[in-house]
This record gives structure tokens, C-alpha cells and sequence, in this order.
């Protein structure tokens, strides 16, 4: 919610008469509304229990008590009264949508991605439903999304855009979905269309940031990277793309920056952990590089990318048996892994000739996708250039 800046003069005026007049209703609704204006959540619920201790009690009232629980972020009591609120009954469709909307979302909060989808499922998981408010369909794909059915979400995108009932800002959180299935080109109508009717939406500004990155387009990944970091600062994939906007830009330091915000606020992205792992490469802070690539492969054993930087870091350091292990590994899950082959060179003593590393790693990377589609030798090769100038007889961090 975004604060209103007259809220606060406005309430020390409401709450100045009130001491005038303190069981004068109508003050006390319009203090409460104010409050929630100035995001004095306390303040509105003192004002809304005098008005309950006067006799405004009712469903309306819970609710409103509920969503100064959500606002504090007390997820369990607004849970508790919501809940209440459903089994009661007697609801209008309006109410009902609003409830399981908030009630979806606390589950959603707390991680509870199963109860979320449990709450939303019975009124929008039909194709065939009738149309659902916003705020239910964006909730609904950021669910879908957060829980890995990335296909679930662009199918439901796709047979509501058909049916003409796909709200605009859901086109901005099915963008996000799309562009993970690498569907560019869906990614990018659906980010334009949310964009086009309000440019200060997060989604669709990450995703078309993200294929600016893919353009190899720097400038205006950038600018719309920053755009939606200005929508919410602790966003872990703008702050993720934009580290990989660095890195094509060989601003190794602003990398670094980057992919430390974005594993803050993101700490289960294993790309991330990667991207990190190479800038400290470049920067030479080699335990760094190991950290990251161990962070990654602790997140996920099976990709192969993370086990190759993990061999490097290894192989920089002149740790050799872990190093051909972790090489092993990587070839096991991927034989055109080209981090495990740069690590083997560094191990052979071939990474003293420059330009053979360059060459082997321009062939490997030219059949590697990248972070954001297209090749990885479009952004890597500006990071196997600056690396392979170093890395015989580098031995941490300098």
C-alpha cells in the first residue's frame, strides 16, 4: 500500500476533534480510514475497537481487523479470523472473492504454497470458470509460479487471453512464467500489454528487462531493471538480471553488488549463486567463487553448470583432487559443460596460452543457452577473457 502523504496531518486533526468528541462515529470510521492511509495500523484499530465497543461490530469489522493483521504482517491471526469469517457464511460473491483472496495470500506470506493454491483452486483453476477478479488471477499465477508449475501458469494465461478475460496486471505475472519457459516472444506481448496500462508494474518491468538482457540490449535491461527495483527494492530477480547486465558489461564490482542483493532476497536461485561464483572468478576472490558454486550445488546436485564453476574454483586454488571430481561430476550430468573444461585446461597447465582458453570456451559457450536466451558466449566472454589471463597459479582471493 502506498502511503498517502497528507494521511498523517489529516489524522492529528481527526484524532484532535475525537478528543472533543470521542464517541462521535462517523470521526471514528473516517480516523480509521485515515489511519490505514498513513499506515498507522495501530492507530486504525484503536479507533476501530472504540467504534466496536459502541456497538459497530459485525463481518465488516472482521475483516477490517484482518487486514491490519495482514498489513502487520501477523499472518496467523489474520488467518484465524478469515477462516471464521468463510465457515460463518452467508457472504456476498464480493466478500467471498475478497476473503479467499487474503485469506490465499497470508498462506502465500508464510510459504504455504499448497494451502494458497488450496484456497484459490475451487474458483479459478477451471478453464472454463467463469472470469475472477485481478487480484485473484495475479495471485493465482504467482502461486502457480512460485510452486515450479510454470506450465500450468502460461496454459491458464493463454485460455484466459483466448476468452478475453485475462486482466491486465495477471498478463504481467504470466509474463514472468513465460519467460522461464523461455516463450520470449509471449513473454514480451504480455509484459507490453501489463506495461501499457501501468508502467510501475514489478512483473512485467523484470521480464522486460530480461529480454532486453537476451537482445544483449545493456542499456535498456538497465533502465528497466532500475525501473522496477524503484517498484520494490528487494526484488531478488531485478537485482539477479541486473548483476547479468554486468557481467556484460565487465562492471565486475556492480556485479558483485547485484548478486549479493539478489541472494539476500532470493537465496534459493541457483543461477544466482552461479553468476556470483563468476564474478568473484574475475575479481579473483577464489574462496568467494567456491562459496557460491558450493551454495549452488547444495541447491541443486543435478545441474551440471554449478558442479563446473565448483571445479574451477578448485582448480585456480591448486586443489586438484576435488577439482576432478567436481569436473567428473559436471560431465556426468552435462559432456558439453564448458566450465568443467576450462577447469580441466587450468589443471593440464593450457590455461597459460590465453587465446586456446578463449577459443575452447567461445565453441563450448556458442551451444549453451544463457540466463536470458540466445547463446552463453554473448555474455560469459567478456568473464572467460578477463579469468583466463589469471588463472595459472592464482590461489585465492587477492
Amino acid at each position: 500500500m502506498v502511503k498517502d502523504p497528507t494521511a498523517d496531518a489529516r489524522l492529528a486533526r481527526l484524532e484532535q476533534y475525537l478528543r472533543e468528541d470521542p464517541n462521535n462515529l462517523p470521526l471514528l470510521d473516517e480516523a480509521y480510514q485515515t489511519a490505514c492511509a498513513a499506515g498507522e495500523w495501530e492507530r486504525a484499530r484503536f479507533h476501530l475497537r472504540h467504534a466496536a465497543a459502541l456497538g459497530v461490530t459485525g463481518p465488516a469489522v472482521e475483516f477490517k481487523e484482518s487486514r491490519i493483521d495482514l498489513a502487520l504482517h501477523n499472518w496467523a491471526a489474520a488467518s484465524e479470523r478469515l477462516e471464521a469469517l468463510l465457515a460463518a457464511g452467508g457472504l456476498s460473491v464480493e466478500a467471498d472473492e475478497a476473503i479467499t483472496h487474503d485469506l490465499a495470500y497470508a498462506a502465500f506470506r508464510q510459504g504455504d504454497l499448497a494451502r494458497a493454491r488450496d484456497a484459490l483452486a475451487p474458483r479459478l483453476s477451471s478453464l472454463t470458470a467463469p472470469s475472477a477478479p485481478a487480484a485473484l488471477q495475479v495471485l493465482w499465477l504467482r502461486v502457480l509460479h512460485h510452486s515450479g508449475d510454470l506450465d500450468g501458469a502460461v496454459a491458464w494465461a493463454r485460455e484466459r487471453m483466448a476468452a478475453h478475460t485475462l486482466a491486465t496486471e495477471a498478463a504481467g505475472v504470466a509474463s514472468l512464467a513465460a519467460l522461464d519457459l523461455g516463450q520470449l516472444d509471449m513473454a514480451r506481448a504480455w509484459a507490453v500489454a501489463a506495461l501499457g496500462e501501468n508502467d510501475q508494474r514489478l512483473e512485467p518491468l523484470v521480464t522486460m528487462g530480461t529480454v532486453a538482457l537476451a537482445e544483449r540490449n545493456a542499456a535498456r535491461a538497465e533502465g528497466l531493471l532500475r525501473q522496477a527495483l524503484a517498484v520494490h527494492a528487494e526484488d531478488g530477480r531485478a537485482w539477479s538480471a541486473l548483476g547479468f547486465v554486468h557481467l556484460l558489461e565487465m562492471q565486475f564490482d556492480d556485479a558483485l553488488f547485484d548478486f549479493h542483493r539478489a541472494v539476500q532476497n532470493m537465496p534459493g536461485h541457483v543461477g544466482t549463486w552461479n553468476g556470483l561464483g563468476w564474478t568473484n572468478i574475475v575479481r579473483r576472490d577464489i574462496g568467494a567463487a567456491e562459496n557460491a558454486f558450493a551454495r549452488a550445488v547444495e541447491l541443486d546436485r543435478n545441474f551440471g553448470e554449478s558442479h563446473g564453476g565448483l571445479a574451477v574454483a578448485y582448480a585456480m586454488q591448486g586443489k586438484r583432487e576435488a577439482a576432478e571430481a567436481s569436473i567428473s561430476r559436471a560431465n556426468g550430468l552435462d559432456k558439453g559443460n564448458l566450465a568443467s573444461h576450462y577447469a580441466q585446461a587450468i589443471l593440464n597447465g593450457d590455461a597459460r596460452d590465453g587465446e586456446t582458453i578463449r577459443r575452447l570456451a567461445m565453441r563450448l559457450l556458442a551451444r549453451r543457452e544463457g540466463p536470458a536466451g540466445g547463446s552463453m558466449a554473448d555474455w560469459i566472454q567478456p568473464v572467460v577473457a578477463v579469468t583466463v589471463d589469471g588463472a595459472s597459479g592464482d590461489s585465492g582471493a587477492q
